[in-house]
Protein backbone atom coordinates (compact mmCIF):
# COMPACT_ATOMS: atom_id res chain seq x y z
CA UNK A 1 0.00 0.00 0.00
CA UNK A 2 0.97 3.49 -0.74
CA UNK A 3 1.45 6.20 2.11
CA UNK A 4 -0.83 9.03 1.96
CA UNK A 5 1.48 11.23 1.14
CA UNK A 6 2.71 9.09 -1.86
CA UNK A 7 -1.03 9.64 -3.20
CA UNK A 8 -1.36 11.52 -6.98
CA UNK A 9 -2.16 14.98 -6.88
CA UNK A 10 -4.63 15.48 -9.22
CA UNK A 11 -3.01 17.96 -11.85
CA UNK A 12 -5.01 21.53 -11.43
CA UNK A 13 -4.14 24.80 -13.30
CA UNK A 14 -4.91 28.21 -12.39
CA UNK A 15 -6.97 30.37 -14.85
CA UNK A 16 -3.38 32.53 -14.42
CA UNK A 17 -1.85 29.88 -15.49
CA UNK A 18 -3.69 29.30 -18.72
CA UNK A 19 -3.47 32.62 -19.39
CA UNK A 20 0.42 33.02 -19.06
CA UNK A 21 0.35 29.80 -21.66
CA UNK A 22 -2.00 31.62 -24.31
CA UNK A 23 -0.27 34.97 -24.34
CA UNK A 24 3.16 35.23 -26.50
CA UNK A 25 6.25 35.83 -24.77
CA UNK A 26 7.55 39.60 -25.16
CA UNK A 27 10.61 38.49 -26.97
CA UNK A 28 8.18 37.02 -29.16
CA UNK A 29 6.58 40.72 -29.79
CA UNK A 30 9.32 42.65 -30.34
CA UNK A 31 11.12 40.03 -32.39
CA UNK A 32 7.28 40.25 -35.34
CA UNK A 33 6.77 44.08 -34.98
CA UNK A 34 8.16 45.83 -38.38
CA UNK A 35 10.13 48.47 -37.46
CA UNK A 36 10.14 52.43 -39.02
CA UNK A 37 11.22 53.14 -42.17
CA UNK A 38 13.58 55.61 -42.71
CA UNK A 39 12.83 58.89 -43.42
CA UNK A 40 13.88 59.75 -47.01
CA UNK A 41 14.49 63.12 -47.48
CA UNK A 42 15.13 63.57 -51.20
CA UNK A 43 11.78 62.64 -51.42
CA UNK A 44 10.62 65.21 -49.19
CA UNK A 45 12.48 67.52 -51.06
CA UNK A 46 11.36 66.96 -54.34
CA UNK A 47 7.47 67.30 -53.18
CA UNK A 48 8.51 70.50 -51.54
CA UNK A 49 9.43 71.62 -55.01
CA UNK A 50 6.57 69.85 -57.29
CA UNK A 51 4.22 72.01 -54.39
CA UNK A 52 6.39 75.29 -54.84
CA UNK A 53 6.10 74.94 -58.46
CA UNK A 54 2.28 73.90 -58.26
CA UNK A 55 1.73 77.04 -56.24
CA UNK A 56 3.71 79.51 -58.47
CA UNK A 57 1.93 77.77 -61.51
CA UNK A 58 -1.26 78.84 -59.96
CA UNK A 59 -0.42 82.34 -58.70
CA UNK A 60 0.37 82.89 -62.43
CA UNK A 61 -2.84 81.31 -63.90
CA UNK A 62 -4.89 83.84 -61.53
CA UNK A 63 -2.83 86.66 -62.03
CA UNK A 64 -3.65 85.57 -65.37
CA UNK A 65 -7.19 85.77 -64.44
CA UNK A 66 -7.27 88.49 -62.84
CA UNK A 67 -5.41 90.68 -65.46
CA UNK A 68 -8.14 89.11 -68.08
CA UNK A 69 -11.16 89.93 -65.66
CA UNK A 70 -9.03 93.62 -65.90
CA UNK A 71 -8.77 93.93 -69.98
CA UNK A 72 -12.42 92.86 -70.32
CA UNK A 73 -13.82 95.04 -67.98
CA UNK A 74 -11.79 97.54 -69.65
CA UNK A 75 -13.20 96.41 -73.14
CA UNK A 76 -16.48 96.38 -72.10
CA UNK A 77 -16.58 99.68 -70.75
CA UNK A 78 -15.14 101.31 -73.86
CA UNK A 79 -17.84 99.51 -75.88
CA UNK A 80 -20.14 100.75 -73.76
CA UNK A 81 -18.44 104.41 -74.02
CA UNK A 82 -18.63 104.00 -78.24
CA UNK A 83 -22.08 102.52 -78.36
CA UNK A 84 -23.30 105.69 -75.83
CA UNK A 85 -21.64 108.34 -78.09
CA UNK A 86 -23.08 106.88 -81.44
CA UNK A 87 -26.45 106.89 -79.52
CA UNK A 88 -25.67 110.50 -78.38
CA UNK A 89 -24.93 111.56 -82.14
CA UNK A 90 -28.05 109.59 -83.86
CA UNK A 91 -30.11 111.52 -80.81
CA UNK A 92 -28.26 114.84 -81.39
CA UNK A 93 -29.14 114.23 -85.39
CA UNK A 94 -33.02 113.50 -85.02
CA UNK A 95 -33.26 116.24 -82.75
CA UNK A 96 -31.39 118.13 -84.95
CA UNK A 97 -33.92 117.27 -88.37
CA UNK A 98 -36.96 117.50 -86.08
CA UNK A 99 -36.27 121.37 -85.42
CA UNK A 100 -35.14 121.77 -88.55
CA UNK A 101 -38.74 120.23 -89.89
CA UNK A 102 -40.49 121.98 -87.29
CA UNK A 103 -38.98 125.14 -88.61
CA UNK A 104 -39.33 124.58 -91.87
CA UNK A 105 -43.02 123.61 -91.40
CA UNK A 106 -43.16 127.20 -89.46
CA UNK A 107 -41.51 129.08 -92.13
CA UNK A 108 -43.87 127.93 -94.75
CA UNK A 109 -46.64 127.89 -92.76
CA UNK A 110 -48.15 130.95 -94.44
CA UNK A 111 -48.17 129.58 -98.25
CA UNK A 112 -51.53 128.61 -98.55
CA UNK A 113 -52.13 132.50 -97.21
CA UNK A 114 -49.57 133.97 -99.27
CA UNK A 115 -50.89 132.70 -102.44
CA UNK A 116 -54.18 134.20 -102.10
CA UNK A 117 -52.75 137.32 -100.69
CA UNK A 118 -50.77 137.74 -103.63
CA UNK A 119 -53.99 136.61 -106.04
CA UNK A 120 -55.42 140.00 -104.57
CA UNK A 121 -52.28 141.97 -105.26
CA UNK A 122 -51.48 140.59 -108.85
CA UNK A 123 -55.55 141.75 -109.81
CA UNK A 124 -54.96 144.83 -108.19
CA UNK A 125 -51.84 145.50 -110.30
CA UNK A 126 -53.75 144.61 -113.55
CA UNK A 127 -56.18 147.13 -112.72
CA UNK A 128 -53.57 149.89 -111.98
CA UNK A 129 -51.88 149.09 -115.17
CA UNK A 130 -55.25 149.05 -117.27
CA UNK A 131 -55.79 152.26 -115.59
CA UNK A 132 -52.78 153.99 -116.19
CA UNK A 133 -52.97 155.40 -119.35
CA UNK A 134 -56.80 156.79 -118.76
CA UNK A 135 -57.00 160.34 -119.19
CA UNK A 136 -60.01 160.55 -116.36
CA UNK A 137 -58.75 162.40 -113.32
CA UNK A 138 -60.79 160.84 -111.56
CA UNK A 139 -59.04 157.39 -112.38
CA UNK A 140 -55.47 158.63 -112.24
CA UNK A 141 -56.73 159.57 -108.45
CA UNK A 142 -57.39 155.94 -107.62
CA UNK A 143 -54.58 154.26 -109.31
CA UNK A 144 -52.40 156.52 -107.07
CA UNK A 145 -54.44 155.12 -104.30
CA UNK A 146 -53.92 151.95 -105.62
CA UNK A 147 -50.40 152.50 -105.67
CA UNK A 148 -49.89 154.01 -102.27
CA UNK A 149 -52.00 150.28 -101.09
CA UNK A 150 -49.81 148.45 -103.50
CA UNK A 151 -46.52 149.70 -101.40
CA UNK A 152 -47.47 148.97 -97.94
CA UNK A 153 -48.94 145.19 -99.58
CA UNK A 154 -45.07 144.86 -101.14
CA UNK A 155 -43.21 145.55 -97.34
CA UNK A 156 -45.94 143.28 -95.65
CA UNK A 157 -44.98 140.09 -98.26
CA UNK A 158 -41.02 141.06 -97.47
CA UNK A 159 -41.61 141.01 -93.83
CA UNK A 160 -43.22 137.81 -94.20
CA UNK A 161 -40.32 136.59 -96.24
CA UNK A 162 -42.23 136.88 -99.52
CA UNK A 163 -40.38 139.06 -102.57
CA UNK A 164 -40.77 138.80 -106.55
CA UNK A 165 -39.23 137.08 -108.50
CA UNK A 166 -36.78 139.04 -111.08
CA UNK A 167 -37.76 138.05 -114.82
CA UNK A 168 -37.05 141.17 -117.26
CA UNK A 169 -38.27 140.85 -120.99
CA UNK A 170 -35.29 139.41 -122.95
CA UNK A 171 -34.62 136.98 -120.37
CA UNK A 172 -33.89 133.42 -121.78
CA UNK A 173 -36.85 131.19 -120.48
CA UNK A 174 -36.54 129.17 -117.00
CA UNK A 175 -39.42 126.71 -115.74
CA UNK A 176 -37.92 126.36 -112.95
CA UNK A 177 -39.19 130.10 -111.90
CA UNK A 178 -41.39 130.57 -115.48
CA UNK A 179 -44.93 129.62 -116.25
CA UNK A 180 -45.06 130.42 -120.39
CA UNK A 181 -48.81 130.82 -120.93
CA UNK A 182 -48.11 131.24 -124.83
CA UNK A 183 -45.80 132.03 -127.61
CA UNK A 184 -45.71 134.64 -130.21
CA UNK A 185 -43.34 135.04 -133.07
CA UNK A 186 -41.32 138.26 -132.39
CA UNK A 187 -38.40 140.34 -133.51
CA UNK A 188 -38.08 141.90 -130.40
CA UNK A 189 -36.71 139.08 -128.47
CA UNK A 190 -34.58 136.11 -129.63
CA UNK A 191 -36.43 132.63 -130.02
CA UNK A 192 -37.10 130.85 -126.48
CA UNK A 193 -36.60 134.30 -124.46
CA UNK A 194 -39.47 136.24 -122.74
CA UNK A 195 -41.59 138.78 -124.95
CA UNK A 196 -44.12 139.50 -122.15
CA UNK A 197 -44.67 139.27 -118.44
CA UNK A 198 -48.24 138.56 -117.56
CA UNK A 199 -47.73 137.99 -113.82
CA UNK A 200 -45.37 138.66 -111.47
CA UNK A 201 -44.03 135.55 -109.61
CA UNK A 202 -42.73 135.32 -106.07
CA UNK A 203 -40.46 133.42 -103.80
CA UNK A 204 -41.36 132.38 -100.12
CA UNK A 205 -38.25 132.58 -98.72
CA UNK A 206 -35.66 130.34 -100.81
CA UNK A 207 -38.91 128.51 -103.19
CA UNK A 208 -40.85 129.38 -105.56
CA UNK A 209 -44.25 130.23 -104.21
CA UNK A 210 -45.66 131.71 -107.59
CA UNK A 211 -44.20 131.37 -111.50
CA UNK A 212 -44.09 134.21 -113.30
CA UNK A 213 -46.66 134.00 -116.04
CA UNK A 214 -44.74 134.98 -119.47
CA UNK A 215 -45.18 135.05 -123.24
CA UNK A 216 -42.22 133.43 -125.02
CA UNK A 217 -41.38 134.51 -128.33
CA UNK A 218 -40.62 131.99 -131.08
Amino acid sequence: MKNKDQVAKPNIKTNNQENNTSQPKKEEVVKNTTPPQPINNNEINSLRKELESKNQKINQLTAELNNYNVNFKKEIEARAAKAQEQLNIKISEITKKSNEEVATAKKYAIKDHAEELINIISQMNSIIKASENNPNQDVKNYVVGFKMYMNMFENLLSNMGIKKINVKIGDVFDEKIMNAVDTEKTSSVKPNCVSKIVREGYYLHDRVLIHVDVVVGK
